[in-house]
């Protein structure tokens, strides 16, 4: 693997990240799982900071609730039988507190209700979804009816089939990929599940067309991929199965556009990462590999509607000799550009090294390069799974790792010391779901990269949850022109005056009370006269700026011209009016003329 040393300035002056784990006392380990366990820093208690959970296989499922930077651990009621794997905190009944849900690998699905701050109500067995699915590996979810709440769509892993490739039984792979026979676990499709209210679930895989057929799963992504407001969903596959995407019509079903696209490749696929990493307004897809082939990154071009492979301008061969798995998208040194951690295991090569990439921003063609290890040290864990969140809110983002046997759980702080500013926007639904996930958010500034944009998913990247709030790196900028939020329900606000370097709660259906005036930017000086051309309806103070020349009226005809109000147009003036039989003069046969037809009823 090659080292670049050609650096950004801003990185010159940084200290990267610490682990912190082992100051905070936290030694969780996930010592028996196979592929991984889930992880999420989403911030359970709504407190403000954001907490952490993960799962062990055989053993309670651990939080470290966080209070201004101290991590207190704690167990919560569930037990997982089996591995965890996605283990995420989401309002499913839509109340504004967070429940919690967790798929397991040969284990029943957990599903708990939060009914008051730490009590908690098991609706699993109520709930329609499928109690066993045995090789359950991951859950993403969006409100892809637009319903209102949020609907689950599931994905099946099935190790057993990877017998048909006729490893020897006393291969390295055959233990770790054998896991039963056919019998044992029988073969599911990926399932789509449309939420009805009140914890329970309706199966529309059928009706949707999301079934995928009988796949190695590993990833899911809910994302507005065509910028038509609908979400649609990616998947991705490992082995010989290739990746798919699904189009929403918006109609209650969703097309293959797998193969048209130019989704449909065939690699290894571990997880699906989105940014847009070099700030040309289109997303960028990362799907991690093995060795057999590099990673993947993959841009949509919705002028083509196609994805196009830009792993080469941007990654260079920085991961073809890898086994990655998680990763993370984050601006950690808050300079625009958004920077990498790749998480690395090969259980057949253990304690490989971990990958942390910097992205060389516009003057490197936004090339990712390997950074010094003041910025980020050798780190040789088992990871599998990565979540990011600013946990610590002083505006710097943080992640942390989740690793396999007895490597214990890395949280790394963010130190990085420089100038550059930032703002979080934290998301409140209230007619779309209360998380507001499927929303588009664009913060604009006076940065050549401006707007900055992201999308609200729950689900994405590899068994991981990430903190709720959304980090923008600002550089040098600072002032917020606006941030514009389109709801998953299509609607859009504009928030004017935000400052940097905070956290803001923007609030659905708060941003006209909260901004008067907001397409003037917040001024409501304009033009208040409704019969102008210009009338600007929002505005409140007269600007001076009125003008009419739109209209054709009596003050806009021109010279030797009238206006016949009849016919709304300017004619021609007539020289002599009264000249009513127009014989040229005006005398008493023009009054007979006018007498006789006075009082005599018009034709309609």
């Amino acid at each position: 693997m090659g080292w670049m040393f050609l650096a950004p300035t801003t990185a010159l002056l940084s200290q990267g990240f610490v682990n912190i784990a082992p100051e905070q006392n936290m030694v969780y380990t996930n010592p028996f799982g196979q592929w991984g366990s889930g992880l999420s820093l989403a911030d359970w208690n709504q407190d403000g900071w954001p907490d952490v959970t993960a799962c062990r296989e055989n053993g309670p499922t651990i939080v470290y609730t966080q209070s201004e930077g101290q991590f207190l651990q704690s167990e919560l009621a569930p037990v997982c039988a089996g591995e965890g794997k996605s283990i995420q905190w989401v309002d499913i009944d839509d109340d504004g507190d967070l429940d919690l849900f967790i798929t397991q690998e040969a284990a029943p699905l957990i599903l708990l209700e939060q009914t008051d701050e730490g009590l908690w109500t098991d609706r699993s067995s109520e709930s329609n979804l499928p109690l066993f699915m045995p090789l359950a590996s991951c859950a993403s979810w969006s409100d892809y009816d637009r319903d209102g709440d949020l609907d689950v769509y599931l994905g099946a892993y099935h190790v057993d089939e990877l017998n048909e490739l006729g490893l020897p039984e006393d291969s390295t792979l055959w233990d770790v990929w054998n896991t039963g026979t056919s019998e044992e676990w029988p073969a599911v499709t990926n399932k789509m599940f449309r939420n009805e209210g009140g914890f329970l679930f309706t199966d529309v895989t059928d009706e949707t067309g999301l079934d995928n057929g009988i796949q190695l799963t590993l990833a899911t992504l809910f994302h507005d991929i065509d910028l038509d407001g609908w979400p649609d969903l990616l998947v991705a596959n490992d082995k010989w199965n290739p990746n798919a995407y699904y189009h929403n019509d918006g109609n209650g079903s969703f097309e293959d556009l797998s193969v048209a696209s130019g989704f449909d490749l065939v690699l290894d696929a571990m997880t699906l990462t989105e940014g847009d990493i070099n700030q040309d307004g289109w997303r960028d897809f990362l799907i991690t590999n093995t060795p057999q082939g590099s990673d993947v990154l993959l841009t949509y071009n919705p002028e083509s509607a196609q994805f196009e492979n830009i792993t080469n301008t941007h990654f260079g061969s920085l991961l073809a000799e890898s086994w990655t798995w998680g990763a993370r998208f984050m601006d950690y040194d808050n300079d625009t550009d958004l920077d990498a951690f790749v998480a690395e295991h090969f259980p057949a090569q253990p304690y490989q090294l971990n990958h942390f990439f910097e992205n060389g921003g516009t003057d490197n063609g936004f090339a990712f390069f390997i950074p010094s290890t003041d910025i980020f040290p050798e780190d040789f864990t088992n990871a599998h799974t990565v979540a990011s969140a600013d946990w610590n809110r002083d505006g710097r983002i943080d992640f942390a790792v989740h690793n396999l046997g007895n490597h214990k759980i890395r949280m790394w702080e963010n130190v990085t010391v420089n100038s550059n500013h930032w703002v979080e926007i934290e998301l409140q639904g209230i007619v779309s779901n209360s998380q507001a996930i499927g929303s588009w958010v664009a913060v604009y500034c006076d940065h050549p990269a401006s707007p900055f944009r992201t999308y609200t998913a729950l689900g994405e990247d590899y068994l991981s949850q990430s903190e709720s709030a959304l980090h923008f790196g600002l550089a040098e900028v600072t002032a917020i022109d606006s941030v514009v939020v389109t709801w998953p329900t299509g609607s859009s606000e504009t928030w004017n005056g935000l400052d940097v370097d905070q956290l803001h709660t923007l609030t659905e259906g708060e941003a006209a009370a909260l901004n008067p005036c907001p397409n003037l930017g917040g001024s409501c000086q304009g033009c208040t006269y409704s019969e102008a051309c210009n009338f600007e309806p929002e505005a409140l103070i007269d600007d001076g700026t009125c003008f009419f020349d739109c209209f054709v009226n009596s003050a806009s005809c021109g010279p030797g011209t009238v206006w016949d109000s009849m016919a709304q147009v300017c004619v021609e003036l007539d020289d002599c009016p009264t000249d009513i039989n127009s014989d040229g003069i005006t005398n008493i046969p023009d009054l007979l003329w006018f007498l006789a037809d006075f009082g005599v009823a018009c034709p309609e």
